[in-house]
């Protein structure tokens, strides 16, 4: 899922729909559904290819999956790729 975002080019974040649709199917729909408030109708709808999440239905989508959403500037992407991928 992180991999998803972070190497996500896409206008629309279609990498990280399709990631999170994963998990959300390894995690169980019906569960996730109950935790969010959402309806099962709507996590699939939100995370189809066409799909279009409000970001309060991510957040509650994130909450419950124990996923936290870190914004950075480029300075840090930039040195954390020197750190992790040296040449």
């Amino acid at each position: 899922l992180k991999h998803c975002i972070e190497y996500d080019t896409s206008r629309d974040l279609l990498q990280l729909r399709k990631g999170l649709l994963q998990v959300v199917k390894s995690v169980g729909v019906s569960r996730l559904a109950e935790q969010t408030g959402l309806s099962r109708l709507s996590l699939y709808r939100m995370l189809s290819k066409h799909g279009n999440p409000r970001l309060e239905s991510l957040l509650s989508l994130f909450k419950a999956l124990g996923v936290h959403l870190w914004l950075v500037d480029e300075s840090f992407v930039k040195t954390r790729q020197k750190l992790v991928r040296p040449k």
